[in-house]
């Protein structure tokens, strides 16, 4: 019978569940890995929870805070990323801007976004396309998707 130690089976445990995106506190994502970040600081599935997720944006990706007039803000520390929140657990809009240093043409964090999208939705609206964007509109809540000058804007807008 083969007998496992405690901190062996809780080593085993922690390579299942590691995070395939985890990286260094402070360091700014790549355009691949900013659909899975914007998920965890912006989750739409738990609008009411909004103000709790964003945090990990400061406590898991070491992001330093931003005085951007809004509820909460945070961004990476070359200024590359930021992420904000304002509103309330009823009503809230949560919105990640990428600068096109990062973002690129854009098309690795579309493909990011949307796979992210498609798994942690329970449901996958028909997405609208829309002049430089693209909308998802469930029930109680919009996800928007845009191109500017400047870069990259992902907008959750919701309501529980």
């Amino acid at each position: 019978m083969l007998r496992m130690s405690f901190p062996l089976l809780a080593l085993v445990g922690s390579v299942a569940v590691a995070d395939p995106y985890a990286r260094p506190l402070g360091i700014t994502p790549a355009a691949d890995e900013l659909g899975h970040v914007f998920f965890t600081v912006c989750q739409p599935t738990r609008p009411a929870l909004l103000e709790d997720v964003i945090v990990y944006a400061e406590q898991s990706f070491g992001w330093v805070p931003a005085d951007l007039g809004t509820d909460f803000a945070f961004q990476t520390p070359d200024g590359a990323v930021t992420v904000t929140l304002d509103g309330n657990p009823i009503e809230a809009t949560c919105e990640m801007k990428i600068s096109s240093e990062v973002g690129g043409d854009g098309a690795d964090l579309y493909e990011d976004l949307e796979a992210h999208l498609a798994l942690d939705a329970d449901t996958l609206p028909e997405a609208d396309y829309t002049d430089g964007g693209v909308v998802w509109a469930w029930d109680s809540y919009t996800l928007t998707y845009t191109e500017d000058a400047d870069g990259f804007t992902i907008t959750l807008d919701a309501e529980s």
